[in-house]
């Protein structure tokens, strides 16, 4: 087959001739004989070389990559205001790079310095009392129970006056045990420490022994050697 010459306006006929490409492409498409096929793909070849010697040459792009840098205008292209030192202006107009100019960037301020934050302390009575000068409890209370009575104890009974209300604190009141000793201490109780230390003539069972705080008083009982249950 022999390409037909086009015969009407570049453009027009450009058009033509490739929607006679697109609907032949689909004639050798659906072709289901090999040799017809190859007619038509030579046929196709043929208008496509048509249609890219006519084709009208493309227009030259401006390079983008150059609109960052302006070249520096001569001396007859600036107009210096000594005053304003304005930008330079030529025939009433700004230079075009002016347009392209890179905005300012405002910078970006350090972050703030890191304040260490000290942990708070734990909840403690002792913590803020400790400090204070302990008062010494000298007025109490003593009993034990009758020889061969099972548990065999010893009471030590505190119910001064002071003690008025210390039912309301009694985690303000710790008493530690030796074998031959206790030691109970107050905190911070109506703003002052008590304390009342007492050695012992007989051995006693510390881990059986405690200290029970009531509304207005404190008992403490130990435990005597060789009566625990």
């Amino acid at each position: 087959m022999q390409a037909l010459p086009l015969d009407q306006t570049p453009v027009q006929g450009q058009n033509e001739v490739l929607k006679d490409v697109d609907e032949l492409r689909d004639l050798a498409a659906s072709c289901k004989r090999p040799r017809v096929k190859a007619m038509l793909d030579a046929y196709i070849a043929q208008l496509q070389a048509v249609v890219d010697a006519t084709a009208p040459p493309e227009l030259a792009l401006p390079d983008e990559s150059n609109n960052a840098t302006c070249p520096p205008p001569s001396s007859s292209m600036l107009a210096t205001d000594t005053q304003s030192h304005s930008s330079p202006v030529v025939n009433g107009q700004a230079p075009a790079c002016q347009a392209h100019a890179a905005k300012p960037v405002t910078p970006t301020p350090p972050p703030p310095t890191p304040v260490r934050i000290s942990a708070a302390p734990a909840a403690n009575v002792q913590s803020s009392s400790t400090q204070k000068p302990y008062t010494t409890i000298s007025s109490y209370g003593w009993d034990q129970d009758d020889y061969g009575k099972e548990p065999n104890n010893v009471y030590v009974y505190l119910m001064a006056s002071f003690l008025e209300g210390i039912g309301q604190f009694k985690d303000h009141v710790h008493c530690s045990f030796t074998e031959n000793a206790f030691d109970l201490k107050i905190h911070d109780f109506k703003g002052k420490n008590y304390r009342l230390v007492v050695d012992l003539d007989k051995s006693i069972v510390p881990v059986e022994s405690k200290a029970v705080v009531k509304k207005n008083k404190i008992t403490i009982t130990m435990r005597k050697v060789g009566c625990s249950a």
